[in-house]
């Protein structure tokens, strides 16, 4: 192979919850080798942030307004992303975790949990092939990539209140698996990143308190064999390789990148 592993110029990506965050991290990544990219969110005052530093750093980005647990909203912000050309990449990343221990958990919050973090990425996937297949010609089939942002929280259970956002993110990596296996034959490739703790700006501020949530980042880096949290660009950068063509054949499979998380067993040592 020659020229760079990963180039996406003339490639239009769609990222859900990109006010900030991993979110931001992975509009800036995929804009960086050349994708044009698609900002959708329902904080437009963050999204615009987003979408002003990718083009101050000579990207191209824009904004639309699309909270994710509406179909409607859905369905229109997708209708404005067409009219520009159809995406070929998705990546669905917006999302909530209310932390309540199960026996809490009231009938709104579970339902806004499913319809934000599950329902939502299903509804998007979905209206993002149909905007892409026609571009795809007679059979219906075309080139594309969905990337869905799920958590080691999907494939164990973090208790401390994260049931509903567990449950969630185990459901995004069936869906994810499901997909992979009905879209293939259109030429859609559909994956999951799994991150470990995100050394959000919030966090790092913890790791430096000598309170029960500083001693709480401790407990994390005992579950990281590589001994820290993951940082939102290398998240991203997982991302941006499962939407390229660099891992044209790769589909169904959920990647962790999480330093070593759900390769270490509850009861074992680190470096033995």
């Amino acid at each position: 192979m020659t020229g760079p592993l990963v180039d996406l110029t003339g490639r239009h990506a769609v990222v859900t919850g990109a006010a900030g965050g991993l979110g931001r991290a992975v509009a800036q990544t995929l804009a960086g080798v050349g994708a044009r990219v698609s900002v959708l969110d329902v904080n437009a005052a963050g999204a615009a942030q987003t979408v002003a530093q990718i083009r101050d750093g000579g990207g191209s980005a824009d904004f639309i307004g699309c909270d994710v647990s509406d179909a409607g909203r859905i369905a229109a912000a997708f209708a404005q992303v067409a009219a520009s050309g159809p995406a070929d990449i998705l990546v669905n990343n917006a999302g909530i975790n209310p932390r309540v221990a199960s026996l809490e958990v009231s009938d709104d919050v579970w339902a806004r949990t499913l319809a934000i973090n599950l329902t939502g990425y299903f509804l998007c996937a979905r209206r993002f092939a149909k905007q892409l297949l026609p571009a795809g010609g007679p059979g219906g089939v075309a080139r594309g990539a969905v990337v869905n942002v799920s958590s080691i929280g999907g494939s164990t259970s973090l208790g401390r209140g994260n049931f509903s956002y567990g449950v969630t993110k185990g459901g995004v990596e069936q869906m994810t698996r499901e997909l992979a296996v009905a879209w293939a034959p259109r030429g859609i490739r559909v994956n999951a990143v799994a991150p470990c703790q995100i050394a959000t700006d919030g966090l790092r501020a913890l790791s430096v308190t000598p309170s029960a949530e500083g001693q709480l980042i401790d407990t994390f880096l005992r579950g990281i064999p590589l001994g820290r949290l993951v940082e939102p660009g290398e998240v991203a950068a997982a991302v941006t390789f499962l939407a390229s063509d660099a891992a044209a054949m790769i589909t169904g499979v959920i990647l962790p990148v999480d330093g070593g998380n759900l390769a270490l067993n509850a009861g074992g040592t680190i470096g033995e």
